[in-house]
């Protein structure tokens, strides 16, 4: 997760290109998981991330 959250942050990588540095192969699959480690979706995150 914290590759991801590195993506996320530092650059506008589509949502997939993202899952797969996490090692996960579907968005819907990465994004569950995400928001289980972090509490945010990936979306909500990287929109706090950029503000």
């Amino acid at each position: 997760m914290l590759l991801a959250k590195a993506a996320l942050v530092s650059s506008k990588r589509p949502m997939m290109e993202v899952a797969e540095i996490a090692g996960y192969g579907s968005v819907s699959a990465f994004s569950t998981a995400f928001s289980r480690v972090t509490g945010l979706s990936p979306t909500v995150y990287s929109q706090l991330a950029a503000s």
